[in-house]
């Protein structure tokens, strides 16, 4: 069996700790999970502080026994599992450096033959030189930024890791094809796996309310995510159903300007959470909301669909990127035209005599053994053929 060394971010880890699970029990997987200062609290970790941790971490240690326990069975048959620390602020330091050469130093002790990066940052981009002859495989999220979200540095870590890669994996043919038309050489050598819903927030969360009168929208409050469509959109359902309460959460993109006119206008059904709070609150919010509002303008594929997919959620998402790939219209969600008149036509269909419920029971059907099993088989093939 070979020795796989599947890397990824906190970032990424609810979608990283269910592709695993198609694949552990056929190779033999060495797990490392990249934490920094800007992702201590991203997806299921919340850690308060980095500074007393080691550069590798285990599993027990790093999350605290009762977080561990709950989501122990996706370490299981996982040959080694770290949390790898990177503990400064900045990419391009000495501390980078010298921590890209001890993982490559548990690369070689471990006689690891593939890399299979599921995200990739500049904190490693000093380990090139050292993987240069390897097998490498990417999982690639984004392949090209956001609108309003462009980051230099991103675009370094993509010049040399796309350079050196043997292979190239997306979630959807939508972001394969944006790939593709980029980079067309490499289109022998991409190929497509499905994103799995995060089942990682099932483990032991406890609802603390039971509110289910309103509509949320969760996220990154970025221009390319919508948010200004929907608070258009927002009056519109208003007209029809005045005591709908509308929650938004999430932090502001560094430069974005969010326009709170609307939101000091319908001040009392309209409540903006914009600073950071804990999963465990965010998934409550899901769980105890009527259904999610997703009016992007662009996307490639969603963490949000996935997360609400798990919690048996209704989503209402703009027909743009992959959404279409995961959503059925009008059997497991909504699709529409990221439009404020066009979102209010879907919102007050939903809401008219309920029929949102009528769609959410259709997620209580949904099994995901189709979509595991054809990752299986994509990332076994894959593995077998370097």
């Amino acid at each position: 069996m070979k020795n796989i060394l599947y890397y990824t971010s906190s970032n990424f880890l609810d979608e990283a700790l269910e592709t695993i699970q198609t694949i552990k029990n056929d190779f033999i997987i060495y797990l490392i999970i990249e934490v920094t200062p800007h992702s201590k609290n991203a997806t299921i970790l919340n850690t308060a502080d980095l500074n007393n941790f080691s550069l590798f971490e285990s599993p027990v240690t790093f999350l605290g026994t009762e977080k561990f326990l709950q989501i122990s069975k996706y370490f299981k048959n996982v040959k080694k599992v770290f949390f790898f620390i990177n503990k400064s602020f900045n990419s391009f330091c000495l501390a980078s450096i010298r921590n890209s050469y001890y993982l490559h130093r548990f690369i070689k002790k471990n006689r690891i033959s593939i890399l299979h990066f599921d995200t990739f940052t500049t904190r490693i981009l000093w380990i090139i030189p050292f993987i240069y002859s390897k097998k490498i495989i990417l999982s690639i999220h984004d392949p090209i930024p956001h609108t309003g979200e462009d980051n230099w540095k991103e675009r370094i870590g993509d010049f040399f890791f796309y350079k050196i890669a043997s292979n190239y994996l997306f979630f959807s043919n939508y972001s394969r094809q944006v790939f593709i038309d980029k980079y067309p050489e490499y289109l022998s050598k991409s190929s497509c796996i499905r994103l799995l819903p995060y089942n990682t927030y099932n483990q032991n969360i406890i609802n603390t309310h039971d509110n289910k009168n309103y509509i949320l929208f969760f996220g990154r409050l970025s221009y390319y995510k919508g948010i200004d469509i929907l608070l258009d959109t927002i009056p519109k359902i208003l007209e029809f159903y005045p005591d709908q309460k509308f929650y938004i959460i999430g932090s502001k993109v560094e430069n974005y300007r969010l326009n709170e006119d609307t939101i000091k206008t319908y001040k009392k059904n309209i409540i903006l959470i914009d600073h950071h709070i804990k999963m465990t609150d965010l998934i409550n919010y899901i769980r105890n909301s009527k259904f999610i509002i997703c009016p992007y303008r662009e996307s490639t594929q969603s963490g949000v669909l996935m997360t609400t997919k798990a919690l048996k959620k209704v989503v209402i998402a703009s027909n743009v990127g992959s959404f279409s790939e995961y959503i059925k219209h009008g059997k497991d969600g909504f699709l529409t035209i990221p439009k404020s008149n066009n979102l209010a036509s879907i919102v007050l269909k939903a809401l008219h005599n309920n029929f949102y419920k009528k769609v959410e029971s259709s997620l209580y059907k949904y099994k995901s053994d189709t979509d595991f099993m054809y990752n299986s088989m994509v990332l076994s093939k894959l593995y077998n053929s370097i």
